[in-house]
């Protein structure tokens, strides 16, 4: 939210994904909709898993910053949402609850295009 203009747009997707298994066309038609640069290979889990991709059409991020996006008191700056302070936990936060129950996080963005952040909670039987 905090780096999508007001008349930007942001979508969720959830889905189950299995590593073993390509993307269904269901996701797929999802993906292309949203626009999202997020595939398979994104995805880093071992086991079906329960996805959820929030997706925007922002300022996306420099490829320069993406190494710096899930540490802490660490925060991108975008120039034209020079405003926007936080402290840099939001992410190492959400980062270290999936984490914790054995997922992953990622995050795919073209600059002046948008992004796409994921995590990824394996399910149980």
């Amino acid at each position: 939210l905090k780096f999508t203009s007001s008349d930007g747009s942001i979508h969720i997707i959830s889905f189950v994904f299995d590593p073993k298994e390509p993307f269904s066309n269901e996701v797929k038609e999802k993906m292309e909709i949203v626009k999202s640069k997020v595939d398979e290979s994104n995805i880093k889990v071992k086991d079906k898993s329960l996805v959820i991709l929030v997706s925007d059409n922002g300022v996306g991020i420099e490829e320069d910053k993406k190494k710096d996006l899930f540490l802490t008191y660490k925060q991108i700056n975008a120039s034209e949402f020079k405003e926007i302070r936080g402290t840099g936990l939001g992410l190492v936060i959400a980062k270290g609850i999936v984490e914790g129950h054995g997922g992953v996080v990622g995050a795919v963005s073209v600059e002046n295009v948008g992004s796409t952040f994921f995590f990824a909670i394996p399910l149980k039987n």
